[in-house]
């Protein structure tokens, strides 16, 4: 699927679904959360896109947080680009991830006023811990 220049109101929620084709958001502007927990992907690119924060609980009981991209244990089976004036206003996690090629966020920006603007411990590539 490729989108360019859309506005995307609202949050939009891929979680815990398998994606078979490559999913690309060029150019485009979303005004809340993008939620990819534990979805299958062949690819993600959301160069030059910009994301706006949803309160987010990681956790039920827990405080929510001002979150852009909840990709929690994604599966991507090719490269994930934040890259080319990227910009996420409120946190990306991608805490276990699996990235099967390229990672790259290369001229992209991430800012959150309330904590750690991008969250990527236990992020695998392929068959190797990053």
């Amino acid at each position: 699927m490729n989108i360019t220049g859309a506005k995307i109101e609202g949050s939009l929620n891929l979680s815990f679904s398998e994606v078979n084709i490559p999913l690309r958001f060029s150019q485009c502007y979303f005004t809340q959360a993008l939620r990819l927990q534990q979805t299958k992907l062949r690819r993600l690119d959301l160069s030059g896109t910009h994301i706006f924060a949803s309160e987010i609980s990681s956790v039920p009981g827990e405080e929510a947080t001002p979150t852009c991209i909840d990709a929690r244990e994604i599966n991507v089976i090719g490269s994930v680009f934040l890259n080319q004036g990227f910009k996420a206003v409120g946190r990306v996690s991608l805490i276990g991830a699996t990235i099967g090629c390229d990672f790259n966020c290369g001229k992209g920006t991430f800012s959150n006023k309330t904590g750690d603007a991008l969250l990527a411990s236990e992020i695998c590539h392929a068959k190797r811990r990053l």
